[in-house]
């Protein structure tokens, strides 16, 4: 079903497109008549309302004649449009209906995805945000902020997108069924926001990973929660900004008002820093395809975007082809063959935009075509090394992978003329972070790089009679519960006093609320465990829990186990956890198996496991 509604609406398209160019006329006009009044238009593609619109959803209402104006406040979720009124935007009630089967669906894995906007009248935009329905969502009732978890973000930071924009974000590879994923494009000079919902069917991807690395494309953890004051951006009553090394709140309604100037702005706090603008983008590249021209350069430390401008004679001047792009490459498509282009690229943040790279220039031509950017990467930490996979490449006659200390580069060769999608390197520091990307190559060129992916290596557990098994007990790694399973096994040849065991957990506590713990379940008996926690400053580590076992659990047999340990935490004030990074949680692992990073002592001494 959800191929033959992906056919109807790619048949709807130039219908679509006839009508939008017809309302963007329309607007232009307008604009003329009314200067001051600020128009933007948008809408995703197999979204809610572009069904209706090619009549593939029914019973939708005014918006099945304009899927791009589902308009509503901004500043969403802290503000934003009211619970039950999300998928509508306040204006379109009928798209708000919610039950398990109103509305088509789409077939979506777990995984990479690109998000498709279509504009009719672009705007100068604040960020783009994706929130997905939580496990355990109720499909039968209207969407409501608590049903919405955060997943991907772009920011412009006030930049005029494209007429068409993409954004590449990662599906959380967890769930199975039914879920609603809503886009929400918050203009940057109004209060206002554009909604839209999508309908789709999910399935998990074994060949991703449950979780990605931080730091992928999308990953809304990138960027700080408070913004830098704008000019032209309007602000309410307690809306916060950082502006020259300070934090600034707003008593009243204002715009244009300078912090520390205009007594609207009440100074809060210090500031995150003063940021200043980047320099520019080294290491560009161009490598020429079939009308296209693949770019890659080095990602610039502060930088929260990056501009590509093109132009037919070498110099200039530049057109902006690109912006508000999070990631150093771009590939330029729907070039003429046998024309020279040339590139150059700026770096932005809220300080300013940086100075023209170096400018570089390639000439499409017909024939092979450089191959996609790997798909799948990852990382897996050993002692003193790390192992990488990632998926075959269509087209792809060799591989190159590179390697960095520092997320996001600058990335040096590790190995090249690969002509597998796997690769071990070996010789590296146990405790030290890596950052690793792929490209694909043929005799066209150099793909873009893959997502990055990261590991630690770390030394072999220590040899004993015991090990310590663990699984995740919950993948979710951005809720509010951390939920480890443990299971220790006696491999030697004699009985062994679980009173001289304890057992600890690393992990990243995020806030200082108090630490709560419980036992759901232990084959041993939950009263027989007592559960303690520690501060501890280590590799992606800064509490560690400890579970202890009185003379009640007994011990464990020559050739037995302790059979499952089901371990619950949460925060006193049930705030979320990160942990993507934290040091022993590993979502991938769902059925029990050795792990070195959880850490078994047998009175005081390290019997098994790698402490960060």
């Amino acid at each position: 079903m959800a191929d033959q509604l992906l056919m109807h609406h790619k048949q709807s398209k130039l219908r679509l497109l006839m009508m939008a160019a017809g309302a963007a006329l329309m607007l232009i006009v307008c604009s003329l008549l009314f200067a001051d009044r600020a128009s933007a238009h948008g809408w995703i593609e197999n979204s809610r309302s572009d069904l209706c619109y090619d009549r593939i959803n029914t019973g939708c209402g005014a918006v099945m004649y304009e899927p791009w104006s589902i308009e509503g406040r901004g500043d969403f979720p802290e503000i934003g449009v009211p619970d039950g009124q999300i998928a509508g935007g306040s204006k379109y009630p009928e798209l708000d209906v919610q039950t398990e089967n109103r509305w088509n669906k789409i077939n979506m894995k777990g995984g990479p995805f690109t998000f498709h906007w279509d504009m009719v009248a672009n705007h100068s935009t604040n960020y783009w945000d994706y929130y997905i329905t939580k496990k355990g969502w109720d499909p039968n009732s209207p969407l409501k902020r608590s049903d919405l978890e955060l997943f991907c973000r772009y920011e412009d930071n006030g930049a005029i997108p494209p007429m068409a924009v993409e954004h590449d974000c990662f599906i959380p590879n967890d769930r199975t069924g039914y879920y609603v994923i809503v886009g929400v494009w918050d203009i940057f000079d109004t209060v206002n926001a554009f909604y839209q919902v999508i309908d789709v069917n999910l399935t998990i991807d074994p060949s991703q990973p449950t979780t990605p690395a931080p730091g992928h494309p999308g990953d809304p953890n990138r960027f700080g929660e408070i913004r830098e004051w704008s000019p032209i951006r309007p602000y309410n009553p307690g809306e916060q900004v950082v502006y020259k090394g300070s934090t600034w709140q707003a008593r009243w309604w204002t715009q244009g008002q300078e912090p520390g100037v205009h007594e609207v702005w009440q100074q809060i706090g210090p500031g995150t820093g003063n940021p200043t603008v980047p320099a520019a983008p080294t290491g560009l590249t161009a490598t020429a395809g079939n009308a296209q021209v693949s770019l890659t350069w080095n990602a610039v430390s502060g930088a929260t975007s990056y501009t590509v401008k093109r132009a037919t004679t070498s110099g200039g001047p530049y057109t902006n082809v690109a912006t508000g792009l999070t990631t150093p490459s771009y590939t330029n498509t729907g070039l003429t063959n046998g024309t020279t282009y040339y590139y150059v690229v700026s770096a932005s943040n809220s300080a300013g935009q940086s100075p023209d790279s170096v400018q570089v220039s390639a000439t499409p031509a017909a024939g092979t075509q450089v191959p996609a950017a790997p798909a799948g990467l990852t990382a897996t930490a050993g002692n003193a090394q790390v192992s990488l996979t990632w998926n075959a490449v269509s087209g792809a006659t060799s591989y190159t992978v590179k390697r960095a200390t520092t997320s996001g580069g600058p990335y040096t060769n590790v190995a090249t003329g690969l002509t597998t999608p796997s690769y071990t390197n070996t010789g590296l520091t146990n405790g030290t972070t890596y950052y690793y990307v792929v490209s694909a190559s043929n005799s066209a060129g150099q793909s873009p790089n893959s997502a990055q992916v990261s590991a630690t290596p770390a030394g072999d557990p220590i040899a004993s009679n015991l090990v310590l098994q663990y699984k995740a007990g919950d993948t979710n790694a951005t809720d509010n519960q951390i939920k480890p399973h443990f299971n220790i096994k006696n491999n030697g040849a004699s009985a062994v006093d679980l009173s001289s065991l304890k057992i600890r957990y690393y992990f990243t506590k995020e806030g200082s609320a108090a630490m709560n713990g419980s036992i759901d379940w232990a084959q041993l008996g939950a009263s027989n465990i007592q559960i303690s926690f520690g501060s501890h400053t280590g590799t992606n580590s800064d509490t560690y829990v400890e579970l202890g076992f009185s003379s009640g659990a007994g011990s464990i047999a020559a050739g037995s186990q302790s059979g499952e340990i089901q371990l619950r935490l949460s925060k006193a004030d049930w705030s979320n956890f990160n942990e993507a990074n934290d040091y022993s949680f590993d979502g991938a692992k769902m059925a029990f198996a050795d792990w070195s990073r959880v850490v078994l002592y047998q009175n005081g001494t390290v019997v098994w496991g790698n402490e960060p």
